[in-house]
């Protein structure tokens, strides 16, 4: 009884053995399934390689077609701000152009409306003269004169003191001309029965004188009296030109000068005689039977410098009748 006691005693230490080995078995099965996963494993990555060299392969001809769509599309965005700043240049260079004539159009309105307001001013100053002028028609001239400003004219021998007596006068003979003060500041008078020779105290010479005029008048000088003939030098003179009844006249001061020769272009002071008597054929004064045309002039010593300008402005108004 007691060796069977031992045995029974033994047997649940085989069964102690059993148990031990069932988990070492259990261990075993967890081992072998880790080997399939490792295979897995090296199948996954192949075929992640193959997908990425895909995938690079797919990524590189995107890439291609990309560039190429992206360098047409930067092609044509370059002509685009290309075109697009060209025609901001071009509207701006429109715009600056437009603000030109724009301002040209405004200054020229400026300038129109200057000239214009000129113009007015021009035409209100002339009105203004014509306003402050008169015209007078006489006997024998007609002119234009200031107001207030008169002319006075003589007939058949009256208002001169240059006529011989015994002599029957019919025609003009004297012109006044005569300021608002009552003052005559310039006269014209008939002469008749005066003589005198060619010979000149002094010779009057202008910038734009005759040689040959100023040589006869020289060698008369040389041969009647023996004396070279002096010469007033009025070549840097400043003088007003008048047109007298188609008389040319220079005036300095109070000195008129006449031109002695109207068919060249020099000017030759009249000397002697001819200094201050007056050939003019659009006047006439009868003496009997002959037709006289002689006349002499004077300007008064008491007129202004003012006064000088207006009587340049009215013997130019002068119009034989």
């Amino acid at each position: 009884m007691q060796e069977g006691n031992n045995i029974e005693t033994k047997q649940p230490e085989a069964v102690k053995v059993e148990n031990t080995a069932k988990p070492a078995e259990t261990k075993v099965e967890s081992v072998a399934p880790s080997v399939p996963e490792q295979k897995t494993v090296k199948k996954s990555n192949i075929g992640t390689f193959i997908i990425v060299f895909i995938l690079l392969i797919v990524a590189l001809i995107g890439g291609l077609v990309g560039g190429y769509l992206l360098w047409g599309q930067d092609k044509i965005d370059l002509q685009s701000i290309f075109t697009n700043k060209k025609s901001d240049e071009q509207k701006s260079d429109d715009a600056d152009d437009s603000e030109q004539k724009k301002d040209q159009k405004e200054d020229g309105e400026e300038d129109s409306d200057d000239n214009d307001n000129e113009e007015s001013e021009d035409e209100d100053t002339d009105n203004e003269k014509e306003s402050d002028n008169q015209q007078f028609t006489g006997d024998a001239i007609s002119a234009v004169l200031p107001n207030e400003w008169q002319i006075v004219e003589y007939f058949d021998g009256q208002g001169t003191d240059m006529l011989v007596s015994n002599v029957s006068y019919d025609g003009l003979s004297a012109i006044e001309v005569i300021n608002p003060d009552n003052e005559v500041i310039f006269k014209l008078k008939g002469v008749y029965g005066i003589g005198g020779t060619d010979y000149c105290s002094n010779y009057y010479q202008f910038e734009d004188f005759d040689q040959a005029d100023y040589d006869y008048f020289n060698g008369v000088s040389e041969e009647f009296y023996g004396e070279e003939l002096p010469i007033i030098d009025l070549s840097a003179e400043s003088y007003s030109e008048i047109n007298l009844l188609d008389r040319e006249l220079r005036r300095i001061d109070k000195k008129l000068y006449i031109d002695t020769k109207d068919n060249n272009a020099t000017f030759d002071a009249g000397c002697g005689i001819y200094e201050n008597m007056w050939e003019i054929e659009s006047l006439t004064l009868m003496q009997d039977t002959h037709e006289g045309h002689t006349y002499t002039w004077s300007i008064s010593n008491t007129v202004t410098d003012e006064e000088l300008e207006i009587l340049d402005d009215i013997l130019n108004s002068f119009s034989a009748i």
